[in-house]
């Protein structure tokens, strides 16, 4: 074994041990060297020499043991326990030499080390504000520990806010889930739970108001100070002070140097010079919604800050929410007002079309007698029918096989275009339909030229068509060929006084038929534009109606007693994935999970999932699954109208999801 091996006490040993046999060799070759006699003389001396070499080397072995070998094993008993986390023990020497050097510079080591540990227990307690002083530029320990704190610091703070946001993003989502009906209380309670959350001192909400689209104005909601709600009317037009420039910007303003005379700034705070100023705009769907403004005697913090943009956005969704919500619901109870008017006029009408109906029976039998003399006129006379600019708007069949032309021919034509021009001048022409325009009756024989460029003689008459005010509307031409009369006069007179007899006959049943015509026609145009009316309004306001629910954020669904979809509008479509041919008309259960039961003589909306019920009411949350087996929740609110014995049902529905971050 090496001697660099032995411990220390071994050495020591090993060492006096020579010691003695080097001088037990000398004292044994001083003495071999010396007579017996001398030896005699001197024993005394010799006696006493070795008594004072032997006690010398106890003395030696003694101060060796009590000052090197008893502090260096203590040292090492201390330095061992240590090396083994034990620090519970001490060197215990004090002494001023090297050995007490040693034992100060591990004793403080071990002191260190317990300093170090105890930070870092308070470390690992969450007791991020601990001091540890670093020893020197060169204890890396030290420096690594405390580096370590404040990076777990930071973490600590930033698990603190994150938590802070989630548990506010809760709260305040349940604030604007219970107060949704009514904006201002949502704003006061909103504004007040907000200051006191973030340790502010004052704050404002105000409201976009688009009554006038030319002018926008921002009006103050809600204000809160210190405790203290203050009643303050105030508007802000867009653009002016800071609220203003937020709203034009839509963008947060944060002041940290507020100059003394805030009061005079256009933020509607004051009575006190904040530290810090927060303005914030209402934004859902970079739609501008209001502006939120919180001042305060502190700096905020950033996530603070992220976190009152955060709820801006909800506040600003709500709102949407709220107002869409708002009008909906007028429209719903218009849509009602409108039905209810609808079913008064449908009654109304019902009695009109039974006065028409014992009409139409006694229009029926004259209309009988009137086709009988429309056919025999039709099967004797040529008749052409004109507006009052002179154009031909009908002709029989008669006169058109007469001039040989079709009715697309001559169809917006004048009767002109059968003129002989040479001998009827344009003059002559005008004139005669001036006399009609007047309501003035014409009548004559009339050369015409047919479509091969035949000439024919027609004896005609034009008579105007009054209208319920005595207003010409139209012209009714009856002519008959007379073109025979040219060559035989004498036949020619007496089919010209049968005509003549004839056409005063038609004349009468004309003037007959036209009164009747214009009677029914008034009563029929009474009834029939009433109608038209109605129907239109009606028509116009189930458009609207229609447009406004296509254009609402939440779902629409509309379905009868019998449980059958009527409406599904786009916002539902997105939520539950299926195109609304797919679904209108088909039973509702096939697409939502919800079925209609009696209870209570009322026919309830109850939503199933997973073979559990759930009534579906005002606001009522429910969990939806798609066909993929991802989970959606939904907020639903239910709407009932009865009609005609019969309840129709009304879904709103919107999904409900929040991202912390």
């Amino acid at each position: 074994m090496k001697y660099t091996n032995y411990k220390l006490r071994t050495k020591n040993r090993i060492i006096l041990f020579l010691f003695i046999l080097i001088s037990v060799s000398g004292i044994a070759f001083v003495l071999s060297n010396l007579s017996l006699s001398i030896l005699y003389q001197q024993i005394t001396y010799v006696i006493i020499t070795l008594v004072l070499w032997i006690f010398s080397i106890v003395i030696i072995r003694k101060v060796n043991r009590a000052y090197i070998e008893k502090p260096i094993e203590k040292l090492t008993e201390v330095s061992i326990s240590a090396s083994f986390g034990d620090l519970s023990k001490r060197s215990g020497y004090t002494n001023d030499d090297e050995i007490g050097q040693i034992a100060s510079a591990i004793d403080n080591i071990i002191e260190n080390q317990l300093k170090l540990s105890e930070f870092a227990e308070k470390i690992g307690d969450g007791i991020f504000d601990v001091e540890y002083t670093v020893l020197s530029e060169k204890d890396k320990l030290g420096s690594s520990i405390t580096s370590m704190r404040d990076k777990l610091q930071k973490i600590a703070m930033d698990d603190i806010g994150r938590n802070w946001a989630s548990q506010g993003l809760t709260k305040f989502g349940e604030i604007t889930r219970e107060e949704a009906d009514n904006l201002t209380v949502l704003c006061d309670k909103f504004l007040s739970s907000l200051v006191k959350y973030i340790n502010g001192n004052q704050g404002m909400i105000f409201l976009l108001n688009t009554d006038d689209l030319t002018n926008p104005l921002l009006v103050l909601e809600s204000a809160y100070a210190w405790d203290k709600k203050k009643y303050i009317k105030k508007t802000i037009e867009i653009g002016e002070g800071l609220i203003g420039q937020a709203a034009i910007e839509k963008d947060i303003i944060y002041m940290t140097d507020v100059p003394s005379d805030f009061i005079t700034i256009t933020s509607g705070l004051g009575d006190a010079n904040p530290r810090s100023i927060l303005i914030s705009p209402l934004l859902f769907n970079n739609d501008l919604f209001g502006i939120l403004e919180i001042a305060s005697f502190r700096e905020l913090k950033s996530f603070e800050i992220e976190f009152v943009q955060k709820i801006a956005e909800i506040l600003a969704s709500t709102i949407s929410r709220v107002r869409t919500n708002e009008q909906t619901q007028k429209l719903l109870k218009d849509s009602q007002k409108l039905t209810e008017e609808m079913r008064a006029q449908e009654e109304e009408m019902r009695q009109n079309i039974e006065e028409m109906n014992a009409t139409q029976e006694e229009m029926e039998q004259r209309e009988v007698e009137r086709i009988g003399i429309f056919t025999a006129i039709n099967n004797t006379l040529a008749t052409v029918e004109f507006n009052m600019e002179g154009k031909i708007i009908n002709a029989n069949e008669k006169f058109l096989q007469l001039m040989n032309f079709s009715i697309e021919e001559i169809e917006n034509k004048t009767d002109r275009m059968f003129a002989d021009l040479s001998n009827e001048p344009i003059e002559a022409y005008n004139e005669f339909w001036k006399e009609l325009r007047l309501g003035r009756p014409q009548k004559g024989d009339f050369k015409r030229i047919t479509k091969e460029g035949r000439e024919i003689w027609i004896n005609a008459s034009y008579t105007p068509a009054l209208d319920k005010d005595r207003i010409p509307y139209k012209v009714i031409e009856l002519a008959q060929d007379i073109t025979e009369k040219k060559k035989a006069e004498l036949e020619t007179q007496r089919q010209g006084e049968e005509l003549r007899i004839q056409g005063e006959k038609l004349k009468s049943y004309t003037t007959e038929l036209e009164d009747i015509k214009q009677n029914l026609s008034e009563k029929l145009n009474e009834a029939s534009n009433g109608l038209l009316r109605k129907i239109k309004d009606i028509e116009s306001e189930k458009a609207k109606n229609v447009a406004v629910l296509e254009g609402c954020v939440d779902g629409v669904v509309c379905f009868n007693q019998d449980g059958i979809v009527e409406y599904f509008n786009n916002a539902a479509e997105d939520i539950w994935g299926v195109e609304r041919e797919k679904v209108i008309g088909k039973p509702l259960i096939n697409t939502i999970p919800i079925s209609l039961e009696q209870k209570e003589n009322n026919l309830v909306a109850m939503f199933i999932n997973n073979g559990s019920t759930k009534e579906v009411g005002v606001r009522t949350e429910v969990s939806w699954k798609d066909e993929n087996s991802k989970e959606y929740d939904l907020l639903m609110t239910l709407t009932r109208a009865k009609i005609d014995e019969r309840t129709n049902f009304t879904i709103f529905a919107q999904q409900i999801s929040i991202d912390l971050f």
